[in-house]
């Protein structure tokens, strides 16, 4: 092996492994090989944002349904589990606001 590259090949794996780049890029390979993000984010989220459940804002999508993202953040898992996720009697919505009071 060349001495450039038995220097150059630690040292930029190093750097990549340490920049938000690299994190990022090991995150979504690990997250789409385990299963719990699909291998084509983007097409997924513009899908998503085309069908209504996403609303694009600026360069981020925001989820338009609250009980959406609260079961698909795992909040739904505890209710099926048997231990309650909220209080008896209390709103699905969360919290009641009035406008305009």
């Amino acid at each position: 092996m060349h001495i450039g590259t038995q220097l150059w090949l630690p040292l930029g794996a190093a750097a990549l492994a340490l920049s938000a780049w690299g994190r990022f890029t090991v995150a979504r390979f690990w997250l789409a090989a385990t299963g719990r993000m699909p291998w084509r984010l983007m097409t997924f989220l513009e899908d998503a944002h085309r069908r209504g459940l996403l609303r694009q804002s600026g360069a981020s999508f925001e989820f338009r349904h609250v009980r959406l993202q609260s079961h698909l953040a795992g909040e739904g898992r505890e209710a099926r589990a048997g231990t309650p996720s909220r209080a008896p009697g209390a709103s699905l919505d969360g919290p009641s606001r009035q406008v305009g009071a």
